[in-house]
Parts: structure tokens; sequence; C-alpha cells
């Protein structure tokens, strides 16, 4: 189960690494690029305009957009900023070529971000007012469609989604981002339940019903391997079992 969600938490932690720095790049591009572009901005009687950066100015003389060579030299980006200067759009196309655009509130902070990561799956990320990310989906070149839902330490904490198989599951994790239940079905029509111990990987529990419709109720010891009580079918039905499967 760990491996399963093991692509979509390597995403959230790279989107939220970029949440965190993205400003940071844009800053750079205003900031340290060189003295022409402190000028371009502070002087806006002065049009700027080369091969490396283009500047927009309103009608009153006010920036409202910067497009050029960012300050590594190699990506390349755009901004745009509200009447009031706070910049509200950043995207940017990194030197790896994965595309990423940032939209922002009043406070500048980031609070969506789009993306295509360089293996080409697509993700979109939601982020509260700490620009800590809540929200997340992805889409990956095997099929695989997760939405995930994180807490404000931006653990994982719930996914809903199909697997790269097509098999739609739903997981919930404990404060350490640790799977402890999940919910999923299969293509024959088989569902359960299952709950795990701490490590996220041994079955303790599980709750669900065979694809002919026969319910099944399982209960195994601490490692997992025997199962010390079965229940199948109807009462007549009952199965209870001690060692192992």
């Amino acid at each position: 189960m760990k491996n399963a969600n093991a692509d979509l938490i390597a995403t959230v932690a790279r989107l939220d690494k970029q949440l965190r720095t993205l400003r940071l790049a844009f800053g750079a591009m205003v900031l340290g690029v060189g003295g022409a572009a402190l000028v371009g901005w502070a002087a806006p009687q002065q049009s700027t305009m080369n091969a490396e950066r283009y500047m927009v100015l309103d009608v009153d003389g006010i920036p409202r957009g910067m497009f050029g060579v960012l300050g590594d030299g190699v990506s390349i980006g755009m901004m745009f900023t509200d009447p009031a200067g706070a910049t509200r759009i950043e995207m940017r196309l990194d030197p790896d070529g994965a595309p990423r655009v940032a939209l922002m509130d009043d406070q500048e902070r980031v609070r969506t971000e789009l993306g295509i990561r360089e293996d080409g799956t697509g993700t979109v990320v939601l982020a509260d007012d700490f620009e800590s990310p809540r929200i997340a989906l992805s889409v990956s070149n095997d099929g695989a469609a997760q939405l995930l839902f994180l807490d404000d330490t931006a653990t994982e904490r719930a996914m809903i989604g199909l697997f790269s198989d097509g098999i739609p599951g739903l997981i919930f994790s404990d404060a350490q981002g640790t799977g402890r239940a999940t919910l999923q079905t299969s293509d024959d029509g088989a569902a359960q339940w299952r709950f795990f111990g701490a490590d996220g990987a041994t079955e303790r529990a599980a709750l669900g019903v065979y694809a002919d419709g026969r319910p099944v109720i399982r209960l195994s010891e601490e490692s997992g391997q025997g199962i010390f009580f079965r229940m199948e079918g109807m009462v007549a039905d009952t199965i209870v079992t001690e060692g192992n499967d």
C-alpha cells in the first residue's frame, strides 16, 4: 500500500519545495539579475526592451508584468502584478522542461500551483494562507489518478483515487503519514476495508465481501501471519480458526 502511494507522496514533497521557492526565483529575476532590471522598475518613464527581458507598464507607468530569462540564465518566466503592485501570477519553464504556474493571493502567498513533472505527471496543488499544501491532484502516465489531502504540516492524511491498475481506492493515514485504513474494490466486484498496524504494512483486521457476495470478517495476530478469527457467509457458515491461515 505504501508503494502505491510513493509517486504521489514524492510529487507532494517536490511541489511543497516548489511552492516555497517559486517566489524566491521570481524575486531573483527582479532583484538579482542586475542593475538594469532595478532601473527598469524604478524609472517607468524609460522603456525596457531587450533580448533577455521585457516589461509591461500600464497607462500610469506602473509595472504590471515581466517576461524574460530568470536569474539562473536558463529558466524562462513571466510575472503579472495587480494595480497595487502585488504579484498574482507567476509562470516559468524550468531547465528540465517542466512548466509551472503559481496563482497568488493579494499578500503574494502562493495558493494554487499547476505543473507538469519531468516524467509527464500532471499536478495541481492548493495551499493554505501559510503556503502549506493541503490538497494535491495528480495524474501520471501509467493512468493513476489520485486526490490527496494533507494536514497543516503537509502530512498526507487521506487519499482517494485510481491506482495504475485501474483499481479505485480510499486511504486514511495517521499523523505520521502512515496508511492505517484502506477501502478498495476489484474488477470482479469484491470489496473490503483493511486496517493496518503502526507500520502501515501489517494487516490486523478486514471487513468485506467476496465477488460472489459472501461477507467476510478477518482478524490477524500482531505479525499479520496468523489469522485467529474469520467469519464467512451466514451465521451457519461461521468459521473460527487459530494459527496460520
